[in-house]
């Protein structure tokens, strides 16, 4: 399958970021705990799923887990 992007296509994206992007501007991100700068982040994992139960995606029921139980066990590897 032929992707439509060619090299000089991403050549010329990537260049045109480097030059619009300045980063010594100040930029913030929204947490769970409130806006915090984005250059204190350091290596950041965006977006993470917790695996509460192995019956699968068509079959979850919130009745099967206690949410107080998994928040508890979970918790202590967010930060």
């Amino acid at each position: 399958m032929k992707s439509d992007l060619s090299r000089r296509k991403f050549i010329k994206a990537g260049a045109a970021f480097l030059l619009v992007f300045k980063p010594n501007r100040l930029l913030s991100v929204m947490t769970v705990n409130g806006d915090i700068a984005a250059t204190s982040m350091g290596i950041t994992l965006i977006h993470e799923h917790f695996l509460v139960d192995f019956i699968g995606a068509d079959k979850i029921n919130y009745n099967r887990w206690n949410k107080d139980e998994v928040v508890e066990k979970v918790q202590p590897h967010l930060f």
